[in-house]
């Protein structure tokens, strides 16, 4: 049996989309929720950037904290370094009245010191290092490097000392003592002649004597009499 359909084409066009509306409607909020999702999820701060910023935080901290404390240092070093060169000019192991006593009791009962002169010779005190700048290790090419010899710098007292006995024998005792004494580094005759005083005739006699500096002296009631330490 024939069918005859009267409805027009644009009739069933528009039945054919209104089927499929539905299908669009729904795909279309699919999609757009996607997108939002999408969105919601790409602008969430990423916990491991968040860690990573926290620990870069931390290492600046400690970096500052190091810095400060070199800077703490530094200038604590710098203080040591102008007390050490103090103490280099103004410190002395053995003072002048440890010397007069000890020469007290070296000299023989008839032996008179009559002149003494005293003269320490210290080495000049080191200067503060200075930064180190660029290049300054660098020297030009084809030019050896120039070796200055560095002057001998003393560490020692010198003594000069004048005495009357009324013998050779005394003066010979006195040196032999002196000599023999480890506070006294050398000791050396430089002349020696019969003068006339106004009561009797006398042996005047000079020496030289040297005491090193660069020692530790221990007193006698401590280490032994006369003892000292390198």
């Amino acid at each position: 049996m024939n069918q005859i359909n009267f409805l027009p084409e644009s009739f069933r066009r528009d039945y054919e989309r209104q089927k499929r509306r539905p299908i669009e409607v729904l795909a279309i909020t699919l999609t757009a929720t996607a997108l939002v999702m999408l969105w919601l999820f790409a602008s969430k701060p990423d916990p491991s950037l968040a860690q990573d910023s926290a620990d870069l935080d931390r290492g600046i901290l400690e970096i500052e904290q190091v810095r400060d404390a070199y800077d703490k240092l530094d200038t604590e070093r710098a203080s040591l370094q102008r007390r050490l060169m103090i103490a280099r000019e103004t410190y002395q192991p053995i003072t002048v009245t440890q010397i007069l006593a000890r020469l007290s009791e070296l000299t023989p009962e008839p032996v008179r010191l009559v002149h003494l002169e005293m003269a320490a010779e210290r080495p000049t005190p080191e200067p503060a290092p200075q930064p180190e700048k660029p290049g300054a290790n660098k020297r030009p090419i084809g030019h050896a490097p120039k070796h200055k010899e560095k002057a001998v710098e003393y560490n020692r007292m010198r003594l000069s000392l004048v005495g009357l006995a009324p013998s050779d024998d005394e003066v010979v005792t006195l040196i032999r003592r002196i000599d023999e004494d480890p506070v006294f580094t050398s000791v050396a005759l430089r002349n020696s002649r019969l003068i006339r005083t106004p009561t009797h005739y006398a042996r005047e006699f000079q020496l030289d004597i040297t005491i090193e500096l660069g020692r530790r002296f221990v007193p006698a009631s401590q280490e032994g009499a006369g003892r000292d330490e390198n």
